[in-house]
């Protein structure tokens, strides 16, 4: 299935679910200053973004806790990343 991520109500990317993912990473980078690896999946056709599970031993405690401050874990976070990065994703 084919996601887009719609941003100030345009489309500024459309793939599939690990592409999404990919660009969700590159774009909390340039917004945090830091690599957040994140793991997506397809449950019923919905995209579910997350912090991926063996990510957290590589980070600081400061950068743990700044994304459970943002809510980005290790359940679905894709709504608290949109709000992070100001889009949607239809």
């Amino acid at each position: 299935m084919k996601y887009q991520i719609v941003q100030n109500g345009e489309t500024v990317f459309a793939d599939t679910a690990e592409d999404i993912r990919i660009w969700l990473e590159h774009a909390l980078m340039n917004k945090l200053n830091y690599f957040v690896m994140l793991q997506e999946s397809e449950d019923d056709e919905e995209l579910e973004v997350y912090l991926h599970s063996e990510y957290d031993e590589e980070l600081d405690s400061d950068s743990i806790s700044k994304l459970k401050e943002l809510a980005i874990t290790e359940s679905n976070s894709l709504q608290a990343i949109c709000k992070v990065l100001n889009i949607t994703i239809k």
